[in-house]
Formats: C-alpha cells, structure tokens, sequence
C-alpha cells in the first residue's frame, strides 16, 4: 500500500489547540529524513494513517497508555513530549523506564526536570543524555502531572536472570507462557541485538529478564492506574508491545500501545513490526551505522576502560631481586 506522502513543510504547520506546532518537519535526526513515513502516524486497526490531532485526542480517552521510544532519537522525545501536553494533565500519572522503583522516594520530591536528574542519579544511570529526555519532562511539571518510576531495581533484574520464572508472584502474571512464535521471535531479536557474541545461556537470562522487567512495570502501571483512574508509561518499543510487552501483563485492562519507529531505506509501507502496536508514529534514524558495527565499538570502549590486571606476583621459590 503506497500512500500519497505528507511533505515536512505541511505536517509542520499541523497545530493544536493550545497553539503549540506538532514537532515534527524539523527533524533533529536526519538520516533518511526524505522517507515517505517519516512523520506519518499508522493506525493498525483501521489499517490508515490518521493525523497527529487524532492520535492525541484518543490517547486523552485511553485509560492506560504506553508509549515507546528508541532512547537515543532525539524527535522520540519531542513527539512524547507533545502527546504528554495534551494528555498528562492532573492528576494523571506518568511511570518511566528510566526511573527506578527503588528511587521512588527521592524523585517524590523533585519539582523540576533539574531536580529529577539530581534525585534519581541520572548522570550515573546509563540513559542518554537528560537533555534528549527534557521535552517529555518539562510538560509533566508544567501540568503537575505526578512523574513515578516503574523499572525494577538493577540487583533485582540481574538476579532475574537466573530465578525461575515460576518462583514470583501468581498476580505478577510470569506463570503465563509467551506465545509460542512471539517467544522465538523475542528471542531472535536479542541474539540479532547481541550479533552473535551471546551464548545460549546468556540469551535465555537476558529473555528471563525482559519478562521480568514488563510484568514488573505493569503491575506498577496497574497500580498507578488503580489509584488515579489513569496513568501513562513511557518506555522502549519493544516494552510497549501487544504480543509480548507490558500489555500482555495486563490482560483485563484496556491498553492503548504506541510505537515510535525509525523509518528503513527502501521500505515505504507500515512494516509487520507496526502490527505489535495500536499505532506507529514514523521518524527518520538517528543513523545508517550497522548495529553491529556500533556493539563491537561499545564492546571495545568497555574493555578499553578497564583497569589493568594487578601484576601477577612471583613464585615464592624464585628471589626477589637480583
């Protein structure tokens, strides 16, 4: 299905209510920026494109919405933080990846994206840089829209990567086996992620622990929703997945799942990967690096950063010195 395309220059002048211009048409990623996608919005179940007006007022219906990102694409940001304006007013919570459970307390009272940085170590974390994440931030405390972490503690998701599956929690839902396809699948894409350097045992920990994380962030999400009525997560694509993500935790509340995918060279209709989401919001890549060109440059400066072994120290038989 080839579509008529919606120019960059067009799509910018798409505005909302409140006067704010969608952000996109000036893209901060720009490779493949020409695509016939980039920033066109699919919806699966009608199998159209529908404009951003409509994508946000629907998620301002939704109970519960979750909404991905790739962490390093700049316009993923900017386009949440849009969506957030519109629809995380008071007293509706949004739950991040990005933050801890176990730092709940000490972002409780950040008042201000600065303030969150500071409170939940985001310097130290791993994530991107804070300024990406800034856009999706600022609207929230402009709102008052309470901002709560759902990720789990880093020691608990290293030790899921070992625990049974069975050994949590029944209401935690991790009893419930994947889809037979939809496991493969996962579990395909991590060994691709990984290109070939994780042995089989690794690969199974590392899928044991995405089970882990999304059944831990949606009993988070349920909570929060529970409490207020609604509530928002924002995390990665692929925890934001019908088939095998946070939704398939949730199996008795109404979720509405929002991709946000980088757009391929040569491929200029929805791909099958949009049917894991309620909808796709298209954008240029941050880049046409190979993944893993750029996994074996991360292996690299990981092993170049670390320290020297101690010298090995000498027999005792042998003499010290001369």
């Amino acid at each position: 299905m080839r579509r008529a395309r919606a120019t960059p220059a067009v799509l910018a002048l798409l505005l909302v209510g409140c006067g704010a211009a969608v952000p996109i048409g000036d893209w901060r990623a720009t490779a493949v920026d020409e695509h016939p996608l980039a920033g066109r919005i699919w919806s699966t179940d009608e199998a159209r494109f529908i404009t951003p007006e409509a994508l946000r007022a629907r998620l301002a219906a939704a109970r519960v919405v979750l909404l991905g990102e790739k962490h390093d694409n700049p316009d993923h940001h900017r386009l949440h933080g849009w969506l957030l304006d519109g629809l995380a007013g008071p007293p509706v919570p949004v739950l991040f990846e990005q933050l801890d459970l176990d730092d709940a307390e000490a972002i409780a009272g950040a008042a201000d994206p600065e303030a969150l940085r500071a409170a939940a170590g985001w310097d130290r974390s791993g994530w991107p840089d804070f300024a990406l994440y800034a856009p999706k931030f600022a609207p929230l405390y402009r709102l008052g829209a309470p901002v709560r972490p759902a990720h789990p503690p880093r020691a608990a998701v290293r030790a899921s990567m070992t625990k049974p599956l069975d050994a949590y929690p029944f209401e935690m839902g991790l009893d419930r086996p994947l889809p037979e396809a939809a496991e493969a699948g996962l579990r395909g894409e991590i060994e691709r992620s990984h290109c070939g350097r994780a042995d089989p045992a690794l690969v199974e920990g590392m899928l044991r622990a995405q089970r882990f994380k999304d059944a831990t962030m949606a009993r988070a999400l349920s909570a929060a929703a529970g409490r207020e009525g609604r509530a928002v997560l924002v995390a990665g694509n692929g925890h934001v997945r019908r088939d095998v993500g946070v939704p398939f935790y949730l199996p008795a509340i109404p979720t509405v799942s929002v991709g946000v995918l980088e757009v391929r060279r040569g491929a200029h209709d929805p791909p099958r990967a949009a049917a894991r989401f309620d909808y796709v919001w298209f954008t240029p890549r941050v880049d046409e690096i190979d993944p893993c060109v750029k996994f074996a440059e991360q292996l690299r400066r990981i092993e170049a950063a670390r320290p020297p072994p101690p010298p090995a120290s000498q027999p005792a038989s042998q003499p010290a010195g001369p």
